[in-house]
């Protein structure tokens, strides 16, 4: 029997952009369709039958469930057209340039990080880029703004916590250049990864180590003798992200 009175799940984020071209050709995506172009070159697990005790085995990044659950959390906003990144090193001037000219140029300089970011970029300026989208969410929820660690860019996004809930929709992404030189995003490169989590009270100890540690490690430890793939296979917890892409047809 149809249930007609069912109501719509209502979405823990939403990314919405007024320009129909950026919704239909550079769409928000979950970030497991945007892994790094190297990770298929990454040599697979050679994993030998019955080799329990993993010696002649070659276990490589691939088998690594914390690296792997990373790069499919949450969202990527990919480049929503060509954007240059004009830095003169030299003389100590920067600035952007877009396709799309509904973008407009910002940026922060160097007074305003330095010396928070030596560490992380010789040039110190941050790309300001126009986000075309607004990222809300359902209240009590947030988003974390991650950079792209695992993909060879020459950018790499400033990671930082928003409140959509609360806050207002200028959402710009701030990026900072890895080198002195120029630099062209082209569009649908991914620029920021975003995690979204609902905000709640969390309360920590610090404490000896028990029994009951060990015994608890030792039991996961245990896992690696039901499979020859080891433990991996019973550890991963289901993360599912995925995203109703609405509005991207014109009308006739």
């Amino acid at each position: 029997m149809f249930n007609f009175f069912k109501k719509e799940k209502v979405p823990e984020i939403q990314f919405a952009c007024a320009d129909w071209a950026i919704r239909k050709h550079s769409p928000v995506k979950p970030a497991k369709d945007f892994l790094p172009e190297a990770w298929s070159k990454v040599q697979k697990s050679d994993i030998r039958e019955w080799d329990t005790q993993k010696n002649e085995s070659h276990i490589t990044i691939k088998n690594c469930p914390a690296v792997t659950e990373w790069m499919q959390q949450g969202y990527i906003i990919p480049a929503w057209c060509d954007i240059e990144c004009m830095i003169d090193y030299e003389n100590g001037r920067y600035g952007i340039r877009y396709s799309n000219e509904n973008s407009k140029p910002r940026g922060h300089t160097q007074d305003q990080f330095k010396p928070l970011l030596d560490h992380a970029t010789p040039v110190q300026f941050s790309f300001k880029l126009d986000n075309p989208w607004t990222i809300s969410t359902k209240p009590g929820w947030s988003i974390q703004w991650m950079p792209l660690f695992y993909h060879d860019l020459p950018f790499q996004a400033l990671p930082g916590i928003l409140d959509p809930d609360t806050q207002v929709n200028d959402q710009p992404i701030n990026i900072v250049a890895k080198g002195k030189e120029s630099f062209l995003i082209k569009m649908g490169t991914p620029i920021v990864q975003i995690v979204p989590f609902k905000r709640s009270e969390i309360h920590g100890i610090s404490r000896e180590m028990k029994f009951k540690d060990d015994k608890r490690t030792a039991g996961i430890r245990s896992l690696n003798n039901l499979s020859r793939y080891g433990w991996r296979n019973f550890i991963r917890n289901k993360k599912v992200f995925t995203l109703d892409r609405k509005d991207v047809d014109l009308e006739y």
